[in-house]
């Protein structure tokens, strides 16, 4: 990508009068608790803030290979200086301009957007945090454990991911990938501390609270997956997966009006969502009301005709509001697809 350094409107100098110099940042490693990087480059001197500062010469080492920090501290410390200076100045420091509401900053940094400089990494270029350089071992087997998590491999994804969050206590996104594949194996007692360590970490992090509240729901503990999910529909209101959840949190108190609301409102948020569908016409035939009922199962077959269950819901919908006729053609779908539903029509 080519561009043009903005560093002579910084410094309020006249448009012609550029250096040459140019300002870079990326705070992706601190995703994974390592340090962010900068770099400043002036003329044919490249310098980069990191745990171990670099310095090129790109004149004589384009590629740079030879780091000439050590050899070149005075350049270095001057380079150095010119940073600070700029940081300072692209850093705001009063709210005469309008800035993003602290909420809205957490949503896109828990969601991992980051579109300007971190004013207090940029007070702290030089934490006791790791060098991302060093931790490309660390990368690419994170990578590829979580490669395997995609692909529903948690069996081999979680002795590297283990392997992993030992070696590396602050592997924020080791310890959310682990929780999660201990989640899809059922492992509740394994999932939960993997969970609790990633938000440790990062505590507004809404990945991680919704997994969270999803293993706090499979324990049966509901009222703390409901608060853990109502974070993130604050957050998220456009989620359906969090409805879905809370609306089965209801459901399981016994709250078959709540339950609806909450299944209808993750339909709104995606029509196709099947369980959400599903759940609702389920909740709206144990409330009586079956033709509602049987509309929504008739969603659910148009999107999945192999859904036995649906078809044998259907059925006995049909069947409650008094339309036999419309009843036994999906009954008869549902045993042929699957022999366990060939039972008395009217049997729940």
């Amino acid at each position: 990508m080519q561009g043009s350094s903005l560093l002579s409107l910084m410094q309020e100098k006249p448009a012609g009068s550029s250096t040459g110099a140019a300002y870079c940042e990326s705070y992706y490693p601190t995703e994974f608790g390592w340090s962010g990087l900068r770099a400043l480059r002036d003329g044919r001197f490249k310098y980069i803030d990191a745990p171990r500062p670099e310095l090129y010469d790109l004149r004589a080492d384009p590629h740079e290979l030879h780091n000439l920090y050590h050899e070149r501290r005075a350049l270095a410390a001057e380079l150095n200086a010119q940073f600070d200076s700029l940081v300072a100045r692209i850093t705001p420091q009063s709210s005469t301009q309008r800035a993003a509401a602290p909420a809205d900053l957490e949503v896109l940094a828990s969601l991992g957007y980051v579109g300007t400089s971190s004013p207090s990494l940029a007070a702290n270029p030089r934490r006791s945090l790791l060098d991302p350089k060093d931790e490309l071992p660390t990368y690419k087997a994170l990578s590829s454990a979580a490669q395997l998590a995609a692909e529903g491999k948690c069996a081999s994804a979680i002795p590297a991911l283990t392997r992993l969050t030992e070696q590396q206590p602050s592997l924020f996104l080791g310890y959310l990938t682990l929780g999660k594949c201990e989640l899809a194996a059922g492992r509740l007692d394994a999932a939960e501390p993997a969970l609790a360590s990633a938000l440790h970490l990062q505590p507004d992090n809404l990945e991680g609270i919704f997994y969270r509240g999803i293993c706090q729901f499979q324990a049966g503990q509901l009222t703390d997956s409901r608060s853990s999910l109502e974070l993130v529909a604050e957050a998220l209101p456009d989620e359906p997966y969090v409805y879905l959840y809370l609306g089965m949190i209801a459901e399981q108190e016994g709250k078959l009006e709540e339950a609806l609301a909450e299944f209808q409102a993750s339909e709104r948020l995606d029509s196709r969502f099947e369980v959400a569908l599903y759940k609702a016409g389920y909740v709206l035939a144990k409330i009586g009301r079956f033709r509602d009922a049987a509309a929504q199962f008739q969603k659910v077959v148009a999107l999945d005709p192999s859904n036995a269950a649906a078809h044998r819901n259907l059925a006995l919908a049909y069947a409650k509001s008094g339309d036999e006729a419309a009843a036994r053609p999906e009954f008869e779908i549902a045993c042929r697809l699957n022999a366990a539903m060939c039972v008395s029509q009217n049997q729940p």
